[in-house]
């Protein structure tokens, strides 16, 4: 076993990044340094909003940038943090029905209801570009309408529900055959 040395691992994602998003490898380096740098900068935000923060997230494509989400209307606010001798690019914007503290509540409340309501539900959880719950189901498990679901799903749990459906074929996932990774 060959494990690459921190340098080495940040080289390799910058590659995946640059293809992924369109920019050259140095601005792809550039963006996953500032990123990590950025921790506790970030962590200091998630404090400072505690009581209405819906979701913190990057956003790479027009710019980049790092976006916080607040519950309740707010103007959205542009600050730029230092960070290792760079600029952090921040948008703060209101706008979501609900806190991610309210959404993983609401989670942890009615996951079991949630699953009932949903045959096939491959996974919930927290949205933080929008906010809202985000739920997961296997779109050969369908009987309703998408907005049928997830307005009922909305009242239930009191909070916003997005539902997607997954094309994809989860045969090899089971308990009951497993899956192997070498």
């Amino acid at each position: 076993l060959v494990l690459d040395t921190p340098a080495q691992a940040l080289a390799r994602d910058a590659l995946s990044y640059s293809t992924a998003f369109g920019v050259d490898e140095a601005e792809a380096m550039r963006r996953l340094t500032l990123q990590q740098a950025s921790i506790p900068q970030v962590e200091k935000l998630r404090l400072r909003f505690a009581d209405r923060l819906a979701g913190l997230a990057i956003e790479h494509l027009p710019t980049y940038r790092l976006v916080v989400l607040l519950k309740g209307e707010t103007a959205p606010v542009a600050l730029s943090l230092p960070v290792g001798g760079e600029r952090l690019p921040v948008t703060i914007v209101g706008g979501a029905a609900a806190t991610r503290a309210e959404v993983l509540r609401a989670i942890d409340t009615h996951r079991t209801a949630i699953a009932r309501a949903i045959p096939g539900t491959r996974g919930i959880g927290h949205d933080p570009r929008t906010g809202r719950m985000l739920i997961f189901q296997r779109a050969t498990a369908a009987t309703r309408p998408v907005p049928e679901v997830e307005a009922e799903l909305s009242a239930l749990t009191g909070v916003p529900v997005t539902l997607r459906r997954l094309a994809a074929t989860f045969e090899n996932a089971s308990a009951a055959g497993g899956s192997r990774v070498e």
